[in-house]
């Protein structure tokens, strides 16, 4: 059977994550676009669209505190919940209103996406750890694919707002399902949360990770630069499409396409299981360094979707190896604790990338700020090459 070595409990979550992110990717992406028309400054967009990570950065130590103490499967389906109402916040096309969605995005990333990785890292085994995070993936890399051609589809032919109300339909289905087939505990959740509120708790925290620090900075710095880069795409990629005239459809077809690496997650983790998580991201990030930079002085439509196709692929070739590494250097006992100070790291970076695409786009041009991408990259590359080099 195709992946029979993977836990059935890490398949039902990918099926709950595809159904919300199928809701969620019909409109996604099209979004900075939608922002851009109703704000009408390009930065302003850029900080819009990097509120949800930087959210996140005052929730990632507590959640990843309440990982350690409850059940990881309660937070993933309060998660769910919260992700089903962005939408609806967007329909109104205030300002203040989109904030609160964005807001919203940002609570609920948290809850399902340090709760999702930590449930896929704890019932994997270490022999096949990364196939088994491609499958933790597989359900909302699809919905990533399928769900801008829909979408797009949509917006041409009735209007974007549908989209959002379609996101919140299918998001109510994603909880009832995990609900039903995953289930969760609320055992301990009281005390849990109770923990919270104690200067102990965030004081064992610094005090594990201080004791975890040279284990894991090297892993957390990678997926820190990795984070800045690839969440440039999320401004850059639907504005510079926008500006080379491309309509909902056009955009919502080639958003589809450049997703479609995304469905070979998995496979990138079993090459890295098999030839060293490492090797593999230096090859990778080697690779996509030239494409940032070609992409930056294209203006033909199609040109530019091959590029972006090809930079996913490579980018999407390195989270499973990223993940895993990091895996690899934190002891089980405080993993649950760890993994909110990965997710701290990795929302930094996510916020800094779309304020800067942002910034870079407002004061030269949108295609800049792949350069600008292209730049970074070649700093992770050094990175891990050192590591490499001296640090394994």
């Amino acid at each position: 059977m195709v992946f029979d070595e993977v836990p059935g409990e890490v398949k039902r979550l990918s099926i709950a994550f595809s159904i919300s992110f199928l809701g969620s990717s019909m409109v996604w992406m099209f979004l900075p676009v939608f922002f851009e028309q109703h704000i009408e400054n390009v930065f302003l967009v850029g900080v819009l669209t990097s509120l949800p990570a930087l959210t996140t950065l005052f929730m990632d130590i507590p959640v990843g505190n309440l990982l350690q103490r409850a059940d990881s499967k309660l937070f993933t389906f309060i998660g769910l919940i919260l992700f089903s109402l962005p939408g609806i916040f967007y329909l109104t096309t205030l300002t203040v209103m989109m904030f609160i969605g964005k807001f919203i995005e940002g609570v609920s990333k948290t809850l399902r996406w340090e709760s999702g990785w930590y449930l896929a890292m704890e019932d994997s085994n270490i022999e096949n750890e990364s196939e088994t995070l491609g499958v933790f993936t597989l359900g909302k890399n699809i919905s990533d694919i399928i769900g801008p051609v829909i979408g797009g589809i949509l917006a041409f032919y009735i209007g974007i707002r549908v989209n959002l109300v379609v996101w919140f339909v299918l998001g109510v289905i994603s909880f009832i399902y995990f609900h039903n087939q995953v289930g969760f505990s609320t055992d301990n959740s009281r005390k849990a949360f109770k923990s919270l509120i104690r200067k102990k708790t965030y004081s064992d925290d610094i005090k594990h990770l201080k004791e975890n620090w040279q284990g894991i900075k090297w892993s957390i710095s990678l997926i820190f630069i990795f984070s800045v880069v690839s969440s440039f795409f999320w401004v850059a990629v639907p504005l510079m499409l926008n500006d080379l005239g491309a309509d909902y459809m056009l955009m919502g077809a080639l958003f589809g396409l450049v997703a479609v690496p995304k469905i070979f997650e998995v496979y990138f983790g079993k090459i890295a299981d098999r030839y060293g998580w490492l090797r593999t991201v230096q090859f990778f990030s080697f690779c996509v360094i030239p494409v940032l930079f070609i992409t930056s002085f294209m203006e033909n439509i199609l040109i530019v979707g091959g590029l972006i196709l090809l930079a996913m692929l490579f980018s999407t070739a390195l989270n499973p190896s990223l993940h895993s590494y990091f895996d690899k250097c934190v002891s089980d006992e405080v993993e649950g604790e760890m993994v909110g100070f990965l997710e701290l790291f990795k929302h930094s970076g996510q916020t800094l990338g779309p304020i800067i695409a942002g910034a870079v786009a407002s004061k030269w041009s949108i295609s800049t700020s792949f350069f600008a991408a292209g730049i970074i990259s070649v700093l992770f590359f050094f990175l891990v090459t050192y590591i490499r080099a001296f640090e394994e």
